[in-house]
């Protein structure tokens, strides 16, 4: 059986981890973004043999994936979400890419001020009360790069 094929549309935080996350979980991996991704974005997805396309506004179906991970700076009216859902081809976010690959109870934060610190305050009354927590998302990692070292 050959392995599922994840096309990841955006080079950010985000897109890198479900990147990583997706190459853990065995699947044939790719990541295009239509800006130049950053040297050290790069260099992540060349270490870890994933192949990428920047400055690239090519068409979905010449790559033929089974599942589109939308990074968050990407809108859902853009025209390659708009071409992977005409073809049946399922789109997520990263969080949702994650989620199902993780067994953890998550604590999800959400809100217009105060989430970092009500996030450090969370993370830290668990951590007091013997429960073993991390913090992923736009706190510095992504939450799918998160799921991935924990895979390993």
């Amino acid at each position: 059986m050959n392995p599922q094929r994840l096309l990841v549309l955006g080079a950010g935080e985000s897109g890198c981890g479900a990147a990583r996350l997706g190459k853990v979980l065995g699947m044939d991996v790719e990541v295009w973004d239509q800006g130049t991704i950053r040297e050290p974005r790069r260099l992540v997805l060349e270490s870890l043999g994933i192949p990428y396309k920047d400055s690239f506004g090519g068409e979905i179906a010449s790559w033929n994936p089974d599942l589109v991970i939308k990074s968050p700076g990407i809108a859902p009216e853009s025209p390659w979400i708009q071409s992977a859902l005409a073809k049946g081809i399922s789109v997520v976010d990263e969080i949702e890419f994650a989620a199902a690959h993780t067994p953890a109870k998550l604590v999800a934060i959400t809100g217009t001020n105060g989430k970092t610190t009500t996030t450090h305050l969370t993370h830290h009354v668990l951590c007091q009360g013997g429960i073993r927590a991390g913090i992923a998302g736009n706190m510095g990692r992504s939450f799918a790069g998160a799921v991935a070292e924990d895979l390993l």
